[in-house]
């Protein structure tokens, strides 16, 4: 069995279609055409560069290994991990079924599997930094590799989603040659945002993380004329969870606290 990264959208658009109708898509638009039909990439590949004319040879490459992916080597039984863009936390499923094409599909849901969702919402912060290293390649699909991850991921499943702790932050040359390039390419904001919750996290707790988030959330709310007071102990998740969604002032700082202490 393998493991692998699948985005819904680079702003998590097709996040809610994914987790409702218990299905992952292959969303590139345009692409009306049943990829069963093609035995080898060279087809592929000319597909692409039709469907795509304007596109650097470049990117039908890098289109043409993520495509290929989708519909010929994930299997039934692999997992998927899919971030989510709407929350500091990940999705997991096990995938149930051969790829799909619906003709009359809405563009670009023309491709899909079918998937049991194992876990929603897992927190981030939950996983080894190096794991969410891996989670961050930049490409809309991948296999992950490296740092034993699948072996780790389905532990975390046995033991409630925590970490096992039975892993090394540290790459391996081995890690190294097995990953793809693609793995390699990682999402610098998305990595730097993880590292900067562990930080907040492994700094803050108690009633500290309190005043920390309160004194935020004051400020921050001025920010939409709103202003939100908790004394300490009581923000808690739902109050916190209530400003970042009625601020319009708060950004990505913003976003990024209230998540933190939900999931203290």
């Amino acid at each position: 069995m393998s493991l692998w990264l699948v985005r819904a959208g680079r702003y998590g658009e097709h996040e809610n279609k994914f987790l409702d109708e218990n299905r992952i898509y292959l969303t590139w638009r345009g692409l009306a055409h049943d990829l069963t039909l093609l035995g080898e990439q060279k087809e592929l590949r000319t597909l692409c560069e039709e469907t795509y004319p304007d596109a650097s040879k470049h990117k039908i490459s890098n289109n043409v290994g993520q495509i290929w992916r989708f519909c010929k080597e994930i299997h039934p039984g692999d997992w998927i991990i899919v971030p989510s863009k709407q929350r500091s936390s990940i999705h997991v499923a096990k995938v149930e079924g051969e790829y799909v094409f619906n003709p009359n599909g809405e563009d670009p849901y023309y491709h899909y599997r079918e998937v049991e969702w194992i876990a929603q919402d897992v927190p981030r912060s939950n996983f080894d930094q190096d794991i969410l290293y891996s989670f961050g390649a930049i490409m809309t699909i991948c296999q992950i590799h490296r740092h034993d991850a699948e072996r780790r991921v389905r532990e975390m499943k046995a033991n409630d989603w925590k970490s096992s702790g039975s892993g090394s932050a540290i790459a391996t040359r081995g890690d190294e040659e097995d990953a793809e390039d693609d793995e390699r390419l990682n999402d610098l904001e998305e990595a730097a945002r993880d590292q900067l919750t562990k930080l907040i996290i492994a700094r803050f707790k108690g009633h500290g993380m309190a005043r920390l988030v309160n004194g935020f959330w004051t400020t921050t709310c001025l920010c939409s004329g709103q202003v939100r007071r908790f004394p300490p102990g009581q923000a808690d998740a739902r109050s916190t969870h209530r400003c970042d969604v009625e601020c319009s002032g708060g950004a990505r700082t913003a976003r990024l606290l209230g998540w933190v202490q939900i999931q203290r």
